[in-house]
């Protein structure tokens, strides 16, 4: 047997592919891409392949994460895109070149940590433009927060960022963009000095961007992650499949464990699952039903699975299982065979924050 299972496939030079198309995409509009890796969590080959690409930054939202991809890369520079809570100060210092920020507080915290360290590190202000995640609502406050950082003796403005899409689903619109450029300008002027980073946003931008509607001026920054790593679930989410990029970067394949015709429903009353949700089942008569050696643990949702042969249907998940219909399934299947899956970008980011799921780069 040729080692173990469930195992994810990364293609590492598709990934890299992905980061340069975007990278020349956004080169001819003037704006840089910071490729964010966190869906890898530390793994360096991966990070790798986005710097391989011609990327400016490298980013992730955990102070472990930073610190994997600067101990390896000291070269490059790193962005920590969750603002520090107090425990993450010192990592956020010592790893991270730039760090969101989002709370007068954590500036006074990183500029106390910077000066014991003898550090200046960089500081991206977060406003939020309506997606109700963190970030600052308030110009004046942030006005506040940035003269502020601009007085820090041991920190510095790098700018300031917006996110779409992550808590709320708020898409770019002429709106939210004419209100977080007039946040940029008014923080400029509020400085006395352009800013170096104005960042419009995350891979959700990209829909704006390739209706052909135009972005302010100001904007020269964006944070690209899953549309590098795994475009297909743009694909899936919002309908849209961007020319050049390449879909296939990663593969999960997962071995069966039983094989066996079964009733659809339970045999009592069904009640609720290992998570707490309330199960509901349609009499379709015997099923052929394949279990596999992946559960949540690895994974977390089953609708993170989306099996290539399209005669397999995800049926179900507990801690360790997962159930398939596999009775349309034209090839034959036996105990022991493996079925492999495209994933949604919360999938891949279980199976590598997990350890129970082998990596193998290609």
């Amino acid at each position: 047997m040729a080692g173990l299972f469930p195992k994810l496939h990364i293609d590492l030079d598709a990934v890299a592919g992905n980061a340069a198309v975007m990278h020349r995409e956004m080169a001819s509009r003037g704006i840089a891409v910071c490729g964010v890796a966190k869906a890898a969590d530390t793994a360096i080959p991966v990070a790798e392949a986005y710097m391989r690409g011609g990327l400016s930054q490298i980013a992730g939202s955990r102070v472990a994460q930073i610190q994997a991809y600067k101990q390896a890369h000291p070269e490059w520079t790193t962005m920590l895109l969750r603002a520090p809570s107090l425990c993450d100060i010192p990592g956020a210092v010592t790893w991270a070149d730039i760090s969101v920020v989002t709370d007068l507080q954590t500036a006074k915290w990183l500029n106390e940590e910077a000066k014991r360290q003898g550090k200046t590190p960089s500081a991206l202000i977060m406003a939020d433009i309506g997606d109700r995640r963190d970030g600052i609502t308030d110009p004046e406050e942030l006005e506040e927060l940035g003269v502020f950082i601009e007085s820090c003796s041991n920190l510095r403005l790098a700018g300031i960022a917006s996110n779409y899409c992550c808590v709320s689903g708020l898409l770019p619109d002429e709106e939210n963009l004419v209100f977080f450029a007039s946040l940029a300008e008014r923080l400029t002027a509020a400085v006395g000095h352009p800013l170096e980073i104005v960042s419009g946003g995350n891979s959700t931008l990209l829909l704006w961007i390739y209706k052909g509607k135009a972005l302010p001026d100001i904007i020269n920054h964006i944070r690209l992650g899953g549309t590098i790593i795994n475009p297909y679930n743009m694909k899936l989410n919002r309908g849209v499949a961007f020319s050049g990029l390449n879909m296939d970067t990663a593969r999960l394949e997962a071995q069966i464990s039983e094989i066996r015709d079964k009733p659809p429903s339970p045999m009592s009353q069904p009640g609720k699952n290992w998570k707490g949700e309330q199960v509901a089942f349609i009499s379709t008569g015997i099923r052929k039903r394949a279990i596999l050696n992946l559960g949540g643990m690895d994974i977390g949702d089953p609708y993170n699975l989306l099996p290539l042969d399209e005669g397999i249907a995800v049926v179900a998940s507990s801690s360790d299982h997962t159930v398939l219909d596999i009775t349309e399934c034209r090839a034959p299947l036996h105990v022991g065979d493996t079925v492999s899956f495209r994933l949604r970008y919360a999938g891949l980011m279980h199976c590598f924050a997990g350890r129970h799921v082998s990596i193998e780069y290609c």
